[in-house]
């Protein structure tokens, strides 16, 4: 084959390959990298990359895709935490009417199932910053306290001979704020910490 139609050839592929990164959201410097392991002068795969992200209007696009998709990926992530949270404390809701005993080590494993949640639903491109630390730390302690509601909710129904679904009514929503100082020691703050610290350690581990 002639070299020139060769080089063209070659040129037309390494565009198409850039392209489709470009399209597919990649950040310039990793298509670069792309590009270059292809086997392209890295020189060249700068100059190709820069004409296609360097256009303003390309920046902007690109700028509004990743606020876009981090918006996304923010939500997907404290569903998840949320979803965890209140699975953690309806469980620890039963275990509490069961034996009679709000075992505070349980705050531990609710924290760490926020965080895993959380971490889980999070894009490896989206887990650096604080923000979802943050948010897996405050999903945890909102479970902490759900867990304590839940407890002395499904006491509650138990005690009155009634159905554990009578713990989503404010009845005994009021029979919990009314007593909430049987159900919440000053000793339990340390469970809050425990978990909260547990949550917030788990997401963040890997930034």
């Amino acid at each position: 084959m002639d070299p020139n139609a060769t080089a063209s050839l070659a040129k037309g592929t390494f565009y198409a390959q850039a392209r489709q990164l470009f399209d597919n959201g990649v950040p310039m410097e990793r298509a670069i990298r792309v590009l270059t392991e292809s086997g392209m002068d890295s020189g060249r795969a700068r100059e190709l990359a820069k004409s296609l992200y360097g256009a303003p209007k390309v920046v902007a696009m690109q700028a509004a895709k990743s606020v876009s998709d981090g918006g996304r990926s923010l939500a997907r992530s404290a569903g998840a935490g949320l979803a965890a949270a209140i699975a953690a404390a309806i469980v620890w809701g039963v275990i509490a009417a069961v034996t009679g005993c709000a075992f505070g080590f349980i705050a531990i494993g609710a924290g760490a199932a926020v965080g895993l949640a959380v971490r889980a639903a999070t894009p490896e491109e989206h887990q650096e910053g604080f923000h979802l630390p943050l948010i897996a730390a405050g999903l945890a302690m909102l479970s902490v306290v759900m867990g304590h509601y839940f407890g002395a909710a499904f006491y509650f129904a138990h005690r009155q001979g009634m159905t554990p679904l009578v713990a989503f009514t404010p009845m005994a929503i009021g029979f919990f704020l009314d007593n909430m100082a049987r159900f919440v020691r000053p000793f339990d703050l340390i469970w809050f910490a425990l978990s909260i610290s547990a949550a917030f350690k788990i997401v963040y581990q890997e930034n």
